[in-house]
């Protein structure tokens, strides 16, 4: 079964980091976010703008060609 985050953990830390200063802002892991956790900000750098919504599948994080993402829990 699915594990959505609860507000305590979301509040506490974000389920991902952006080290915005490797990422290309390619949108690969907004495009690929199966539950939208990620969003393009106006430059298409990712921002986590659902938090509550991860489940740690890692394909963000997997699939990010700069290798700029990492999981706040895995």
């Amino acid at each position: 079964m699915e594990a959505v985050m609860t507000q305590l953990e979301v509040m506490a830390k974000p389920p991902v980091k952006v080290k915005l200063e490797w990422c290309k802002a390619c949108g690969i892991c907004s495009a690929l976010c199966p539950r939208a956790v990620l969003e393009p900000d106006r430059d298409g750098h990712p921002v986590v703008a659902h938090p509550e919504e991860c489940i740690q599948c890692g394909i963000c994080w997997n699939h990010c060609p700069d290798v700029a993402i990492t999981s706040n829990y895995k």
